[in-house]
């Protein structure tokens, strides 16, 4: 698995993002194929989300965009990364309202950026 090409794959749909000093973008990942994307925005879908896992949000976070955009995400691995408008990389932990989610979904990890590197979380499923 290439972490780096998934995570720069992750950026570019960051770069997508133009309502936020906080540009964050992710893929979600199966047997090495990109099966969805997303990134950052406001959306009428974000109420979709909002609703199904009663969570506070006001605007569609990367990781829940990605997730829409996939048929199904069952031991996939979601990459999340972020740039500030100046060009420094961003902390791209998923907030708790996006970890909610995926703990609810059969996802395997996720990898994030920090601002030193990259680091993952693990999910065990049975």
């Amino acid at each position: 698995m290439n972490i780096d090409y998934y995570m720069s794959e992750a950026k570019k749909e960051a770069l997508r993002a133009k309502i936020t000093d906080w540009r964050i973008g992710a893929v979600m990942v199966r047997g090495g194929k990109i099966i969805g994307r997303g990134f950052n925005r406001y959306s009428a879908k974000s109420q979709m989300f909002a609703k199904k896992y009663n969570i506070d949000i006001f605007s569609l976070h990367a990781e829940m965009a990605c997730i829409e955009s996939c048929d199904n995400v069952e031991n996939a691995i979601l990459f999340v990364s972020g740039i500030k408008k100046n060009g420094r990389r961003v902390f791209c932990r998923p907030c708790k309202h996006c970890m909610k989610i995926i703990k609810l979904l059969p996802i395997k990890a996720v990898y994030y950026e920090t601002k030193n590197g990259v680091e993952a979380i693990f999910f065990e499923r049975k």
